[in-house]
């Protein structure tokens, strides 16, 4: 599949001005665990997983199951390794593999495997590259992709992962700026990374890895930047530490930090046209670093921190049903 980026109005751009934004956010039971932010999440089956975090006071490593059947919480055996936030995770098959992080002291590289069926943890082959915190990673095919992150130094080296060899080795480096903070998504065997911050600046550049061929391919940048009319309303699209959920052809961003500044703005990704449309704002207060799960026709958001406030909350965003 090619994508090709097509230059026409967006449908946020030709909506009429009293017309509501598309979506629906429901407000779920809170999360029973401590709030958090920070920490990473995962999904296997009809289950989503959050693992890790920082609760306002000290870095976390319980584990918490969501059924997205039943809309309940189960705790989990915790995770053996450190305490820390800002780790990351991928699945691959039905395993879940949550590494790297900080725990305020120095930064980890050590990489974990969860098994679902039996409830344990087995340390893996460490990440190769320094320790860091805010790092992008998704799994394809049967293979892990982790990379960028900070270190006290952005980075922009990215590794690919065999579960089968236990082994990684290193793949191109990520077009543009060195980046962290940003999120993920997988579509059609390819990997998206979106947004980040560099030097407190949000990324604009949009890229997708094909490892079929193992390079990088530039996208539509996600802010003004040409005078054609299809990017004249990305005002507030590039950001750090927000949300991200795959539904269908479609992906969406919420939540997250541009300068420091939280914002409320949700976007829906048209992946095949490569083209941003604006839909429903997340309606209760602006949250950063909270974590997310995709499930079929829906996204899930649990936790974040505005400011000092550290959430429980739990929200669930459907995008074919208008607001009120």
């Amino acid at each position: 599949m090619m994508l090709v980026a097509v230059l026409l109005i967006t449908a946020a751009g030709c909506r009429k001005k009293d017309e509501p934004l598309k979506g629906t956010w429901v407000q779920l039971k809170d999360f029973p665990g401590n709030a958090r932010d920070g920490a990473v999440s995962f999904v296997i089956g009809k289950y989503g997983y959050i693992c890790t975090g920082h609760d306002k006071y000290n870095c976390l490593r319980d584990v918490w199951q969501y059924d997205s059947e039943t809309d309940t919480w189960t705790q989990k055996n915790q995770f053996p390794g450190t305490e820390r936030s800002g780790a990351v995770a991928f699945t691959i098959g039905n395993k879940g593999y949550i590494g790297l992080g900080s725990n305020g002291t120095y930064y980890m590289n050590d990489f974990w495997e969860y098994d679902p069926d039996t409830d344990t943890w087995t340390e893996k082959a460490s990440y190769p590259g320094s320790g860091r915190e805010g790092v992008y990673a998704f799994g394809i095919d049967g293979k892990g992709y982790a990379g960028c992150g900070f270190d006290d130094h952005y980075l922009n080296d990215f590794y690919k992962y065999d579960p089968v060899n236990d082994q990684w080795s290193q793949i191109a480096t990520i077009l543009g700026d060195k980046r962290a903070g940003g999120n993920t998504f997988v579509y059609d065997g390819k990997g998206f990374v979106f947004g980040g911050e560099y030097n407190w600046e949000p990324i604009t550049e949009f890229d997708l890895f094909n490892p079929s061929i193992g390079n990088w391919m530039a996208l539509n940048k996600t802010t003004n930047y040409t005078s054609g009319s299809f990017d004249n309303s990305y005002t507030d699209l590039a950001r750090e530490s927000g949300v991200m959920f795959l539904i269908g052809d479609y992906a969406y961003v919420s939540l997250g930090l541009i300068s420091s500044r939280l914002i409320q703005s949700t976007w829906q990704y048209d992946i095949k046209n490569d083209l941003w449309q604006r839909v429903a704002d997340f309606p209760s207060e602006g949250f950063s670093d909270a974590a997310c799960f995709s499930f079929d026709g829906y996204g899930i958001v649990a936790g974040g921190r505005n400011g000092n406030v550290y959430n429980s909350e739990v929200w669930k965003f459907v995008p074919d049903a208008p607001t009120d």
